[in-house]
């Protein structure tokens, strides 16, 4: 929370007032208020725990007069407050390429985990007269990696920039890294993050800012450990300002129920910006069960009238698995904490809502993100569904090519593994393009379970028996056939040669906890003999077919391979250990062997497919100016990928360019807008000797083709927009 304070360079004279400061700190706060207010970013429920990873990237050089010169790449352990003290850049890396680094460890006690959700959160006083850094890139290092990847586009949560009143000129970003992470050979070890922009004493020396600078960064990581409790998991974020003169801010967290009987154990976690060691009075607050009042929380090392302490801390203890470990961090905070609840206290069984509050009678701060989770109470529907050659038995692997006429045959496992009967089951399947369902091969455990086959969606529905869904229930199984449908006539596009699974999904709810509930599948076991899902992505060989309309698909070359290849190894279903996910991950770590070879097929073939250039390259989304079709700086070194892979990795490459805008302003606008933005791209590639011959079409679609249910009328986050405003290059 900005603080207007004006401090004297004068050490005498400050600890001459600092007991006035002290007391009359609460009516030097700025203004409190809601910037953007709490909201949900990510909801998840499964077995599992959440981390916060954190450090500082701002400490002590020196006292306000310049003197007890310190090293800020120490970790800073006495008192004091950033107000006291010339800050400057942490930078632990010796890399001249960055100005600040600062290191934390993800370290998870459990050899079966998988992580579902990584998210990264950075905030900072940047009041530079003149940025000469984007808030929205940071570097980080990731374990085990010897040089930085940048992060880009991170979503601005708030920026006070343009605010003339403010003074620190603080910001807060995110950036969801999971498939990043995901991508690691061991997502556990050392990151390390750099560049966080941020202002120093020594760059902006002015007064009136009092030295009030601070800077850090938080990833949030959520992951599956088949050994915990099932829960639901909560992150919202935002930017609320806190001060003695606000009313305090409550937000709550909704959507589950809890066990009926025994203790509800329950977790929160929170990053804010500008709590004090030496100024008391802000509290965190949790409405107490037992009596229905606001309780302040705390925990050994955050007391309830001073939680905000300049502090990372894990249950009461300093996080000492960073570099520095400061016990004071100088204006950030990252706390995450168990709940004490003894009696249920303050969450009771059977309850469906949490409710906190932030408030404070004297030290100002700010909150960028919470995140909760708590043990919950309702069914899981769990369904495996494995891919079979019918002709041999064998796994369907992702590399795999089939054929036409190829007989393929689904095995679906499903079972309740959650702590409460389930009801209204319907198991939905929607089977991919090209393949034709063979209604014969239908083999069903019971004749009570319906089915339904709607053959304009090409959706499968089994409405299943309560009494096969209760949570002592056995596993079932259901299996049926498709055959791979590919003939010349209906060979348009690459899309007609390929067999893309999506999950089977469930709709059910329980027999206390009567929400409906919606769970997605999985397709394969992993290294911890438990479910997963990996998206198939599989080609049709069309050699044999002859197709003249459709020859130069034969062709086009599939993504670039090392020299080794990642494998998915199934194991057998009989093998599986239930697992309460409702939410699907992609493969773990553990679920890749290298080979020195191209994965063995049933079926051989030279045939090599893509879909688009993103799926041979690095492409990062293509972005314009607001309400302008003109290419940025940052749009060229993009584009200038594109034109990198036509001119020498595939120089036959024939493209389609698409726009997507998103559903905000005027449907026929954005359809405009969007069309002057491909033609943009289009009138750039030609510049850049890209033939007209190779560009088939450039097409804006507008608001018509959303990634998500963000359509006209529907509340959606900037992340959930920004999704939907992006650019394809198809492959023809």
């Amino acid at each position: 929370m900005e603080k207007v304070i004006t401090i004297k360079r004068d050490l005498k004279w400050f600890q001459n007032m600092f007991l006035l400061i002290i007391c009359s700190i609460g009516s030097t706060i700025a203004y409190g208020q809601v910037e953007v207010p709490l909201k949900k970013r990510t909801e998840l429920t499964l077995k599992g725990d959440f981390k916060f990873v954190s450090n500082t990237v701002l400490g002590k050089v020196s006292n306000d007069d310049g003197s007890d010169v310190f090293d800020p790449n120490k970790s800073y352990n006495a008192g004091g407050l950033n107000n006291q003290f010339r800050m400057g850049f942490i930078d632990i890396d010796n890399d001249p390429t960055t100005f600040n680094s600062s290191s934390a460890d993800l370290d998870i006690d459990s050899n079966c985990n998988a992580i579902k959700h990584v998210g990264l959160y950075w905030t900072a006083a940047y009041a530079d007269d003149n940025r000469q850094h984007d808030i929205t890139s940071i570097k980080i290092k990731y374990p085990g990696q010897q040089s930085y990847s940048t992060i880009t586009n991170g979503q601005i949560i708030h920026d006070y920039y343009n605010d003339s009143e403010s003074l620190f000129k603080q910001y807060s970003c995110y950036k969801d890294i999971t498939a990043d992470i995901l991508e690691l050979e061991n997502p556990l070890g050392t990151y390390t993050v750099a560049n966080i922009p941020a202002t120093t004493s020594a760059i902006n020396d002015d007064e009136t800012l009092g030295n009030g600078l601070a800077g850090g960064w938080t990833m949030v990581v959520i992951y599956e450990d088949d050994a915990k409790p099932r829960k639901r998991f909560y992150v919202y974020d935002g930017f609320v300002n806190i001060d003695s003169k606000a009313k305090p801010v409550a937000f709550s967290f909704n959507n589950f129920q809890t066990i009926p009987n025994g203790a509800v154990h329950g977790k929160i976690g929170v990053i804010a910006y500008e709590g004090d060691k030496g100024i008391i009075g802000d509290r965190f607050q949790v409405m107490s069960n037992e009596t229905n009042r606001y309780k302040s929380l705390a925990d050994g090392i955050n007391p309830m009238n001073n939680f905000f302490n300049a502090n990372i801390t894990e249950n009461g203890k300093n996080v000492k698995t960073r570099v520095p470990a400061s016990q004071n961090t100088l204006g950030y905070d990252a706390d995450l904490f168990d709940i004490k609840n003894v009696r249920n206290s303050i969450i009771g069984n059977n309850q469906t809502e949490a409710k906190f509050r932030l408030s404070t009678n004297n030290d100002g701060y700010s909150v960028m993100a919470v995140a909760f989770s708590v043990e919950i109470y309702e069914p899981a529907i769990h369904i495996v569904k494995r891919s079979k050659y019918t002709a041999n038995g064998q796994y369907i692997h992702p590399n795999d090519v089939l054929a036409p006429k190829q007989e393929i045959t689904y095995n679906l496992t499903i079972y309740n593994d959650g702590n409460d009967d389930a009801k209204n089951t319907i198991i939905k399947d929607v089977l991919p393009k090209n393949v034709v369902f063979s209604e014969k091969t239908m083999i069903l455990p019971s004749k009570r379970i319906k089915v339904k086959y709607d053959k304009a969606s090409r959706t499968l529905n089994f409405i299943v028996p309560n009494k096969m869904v209760k949570i002592d229930s056995e596993p079932f199984k259901i299996s049926y056939n498709v055959i791979v449908d590919t003939e010349c006539e209906s060979i348009n596009t690459i899309d007609d040669i390929l067999v893309v699974d999506q999950p089977v999904m469930a709709e059910f709810n329980g027999t206390l906890n009567e929400t409906i509930k919606y769970s997605k599948g999985y397709n394969h076991i992993n290294s911890c003999e438990l479910p997963d899902f990996y998206q198939f992505k599989l080609a049709i060989d069309i050699s044999e077919l002859n197709c003249p309309n459709a020859s130069r698909l034969v062709s086009i070359p599939k993504k670039k391979m090392n020299s080794q290849f990642a494998v998915v190894i199934p194991g057998e279903m009989d093998e599986v250990n239930k697992s309460n996910n409702t939410k699907s991950g992609g493969i773990a770590s553990g679920d890749i062997v290298k080979s020195s070879g191209t994965p063995e097929s049933p079926l051989k073939s030279d045939l090599k497919l893509t879909k688009t250039i993103n799926d041979l390259i690095n492409l990062n989304e293509i972005y314009f100016d607001f309400d302008k079709w003109d290419i940025t700086k940052k749009a060229e070194i993009e584009l200038d990928k594109v034109v990198d892979i036509m001119n020498n990795d595939y120089p036959n490459m024939v493209i389609k360019i698409e726009t997507h805008s998103d559903s905000r302003g005027e449907e026929n606008y954005n359809l405009t807008l969007s069309q002057k933005r491909a033609e943009s791209i289009y009138n750039y590639l030609i510049s850049k000797n890209i033939s007209k011959n190779r560009i088939l079409s450039y097409v804006g679609f507008g608001e018509t083709r959303p990634v998500n249910n963000c359509k006209d009328g529907e509340d959606c986050s900037e992340d959930q927009y920004q999704k939907n405003r992006r650019s394809s290059f198809v492959i023809m």
